[in-house]
């Protein structure tokens, strides 16, 4: 038996994906429901790693260590990492129309709440409870993506979706430097500006999600009758499929070796990602010199993560492949990070920093097809909510990492040194995932 990381992902059975009527129906479902996912997930982001522009100036005027600074940024993921799993579970069972719409209210109104923190304390309190108000968003989307995409589709519409992160990040340097610059208007300083105004989109649009989303694709009026039938039976068909055994229990995914490799593969990219992204602005400050110029150039290497991602999606797509992409990815990672420690304040630590960026942003399109290769139903809501919050720890280990090290240091080079060992680390259990058998699959079939 061939194992799942391989598998290439059949059509399913009895139907062609190719006829000029199920390419129209995947391109309506596509233009209705991802630019408006992709835009919750922009403002998720935007509001999760904004407190990184603003802790250019924010650390020294409510008196924040580095070390502090990085553990209140990492404390996020504590709340949401103990939440992730229940919430998933719950949005399979109330909808994600009602689910997604309720966890934007509240992660929306934490958002504007930073920008009434006093010190290390307030600061601890808000970004804990934002980590609960967020968990459950990004591993219930992915699941809701299943319900309207045929497995073909999924690296693309991954990709659509991931690109919310480089590009918030992205948005977010170009945004901070006017609202860093409103400081002292009406008595309120600049990075209090930035999370007062940038959380107020997430409310708004939490009103948006309850009239726009619709939770299964035989609930939508805006395709034909005979359009529904047709995807339901695609989706179905997969699921239905002989060629692949799928766990539908969530406690028998929650102990396959596979899901538990998985998750440790993805807590490695975790910990790159957040381990450069709540430091960059700071690490780039060394060759922009001014806050400005800082925040400008820290866009830099989301962008050419955005770019590398399209790329990397559309090839891991059409080679059905992707088990060598994630490994391709922690290599491009582990390169860039280890470059930028070395080049330090020269110019071209910015392209260092980039090739970091396209390998932790590419690699999501390619990693989250392979769970519903194994997981569907419950197992799968549970499992996928598994990874993404056990992964999510890595949000804790790369941030407090760098600040621990910058403070013992007195530089960044070290801690960049150890993001890209955690890369490596990646990569290599990445080359295991093949070997990992499931539990239905003989040792003597591998």
């Amino acid at each position: 038996m061939a194992s799942y990381a391989n598998h290439k992902e059949a059509m399913p059975i009895g139907l062609d994906l190719d006829t000029e009527e199920q390419r129209v129906v995947i391109r309506r479902v596509m233009l209705r429901l991802m630019p408006f996912l992709a835009l919750l997930y922009f403002m998720a982001q935007l509001d999760r790693v904004n407190v990184s522009f603003a802790a250019l100036t924010m650390n020294a005027d409510i008196g924040l260590s580095a070390t502090t600074y990085a553990w209140g940024a990492s404390i996020f993921f504590m709340s949401y990492v103990i939440l992730e799993v229940p919430s998933n579970l719950i949005l399979e069972k109330v909808g994600a129309r009602l689910w997604i719409a309720r966890i934007m209210l509240s992660w929306g109104a934490l958002a504007i709440a930073m920008a009434f923190i006093t010190g290390a304390k307030s600061y601890y309190l808000v970004r804990l409870m934002l980590g609960a108000a967020e968990a459950g968003f990004y591993p219930g989307v992915i699941l809701y993506l299943t319900y309207w995409f045929p497995r073909a589709y999924r690296s693309r519409v991954l990709a659509l979706l991931g690109l919310a992160t480089p590009l918030s990040s992205a948005a977010g340097a170009l945004m901070a430097a006017p609202l860093l610059s409103m400081h002292g208007f009406l008595g309120f300083a600049g990075w209090r500006w930035l999370f007062f105004i940038e959380g107020i989109p997430s409310v708004l649009l939490a009103v948006v999600t309850l009239f726009f989303l619709t939770d299964r694709p035989s609930q939508a009026r805006w395709l034909e009758p005979h359009q529904r039938k047709w995807l339901d039976a695609e989706i179905e068909a997969e699921r239905q499929q002989t060629g692949a055994k799928k766990h539908t229990s969530l406690l028998r995914s929650l102990r396959d070796k596979r899901v538990l490799l998985l998750t440790a593969v993805w807590l490695c990219r975790v910990s790159c990602l957040y381990g450069i992204t709540f430091f960059l602005p700071q690490v780039v400050k060394v060759v922009g010199r001014s806050t400005s110029m800082s925040t400008l150039l820290s866009a830099v290497p989301f962008i050419a993560g955005a770019l590398g991602m399209l790329v990397v999606a559309y090839t891991s797509d059409r080679m059905q492949e992707r088990r060598w992409h994630v490994f391709g990815t922690f290599i491009l990672t582990a390169v860039g990070l280890s470059g930028a420690a070395i080049l330090g304040a020269s110019p071209w630590s910015i392209l260092a920093l980039s090739l970091a960026g396209i390998g932790t942003t590419a690699m999501v399109p390619c990693f989250w097809p392979i769970p519903p290769l194994f997981l569907a139903g419950a197992a799968a809501a549970g499992g996928i909510a598994f990874i993404n919050a056990i992964g999510n720890l890595g949000g804790i280990l790369g941030p407090y990492a760098v600040g621990a090290l910058k403070d013992a240091t007195g530089g960044f080079a070290s801690g960049l040194h150890f993001l890209a060992a955690i890369a490596v680390v990646g990569a290599v259990l990445t080359l295991f995932i093949q070997a990992v058998p499931s539990p239905e699959t003989k040792a003597s079939e591998l």
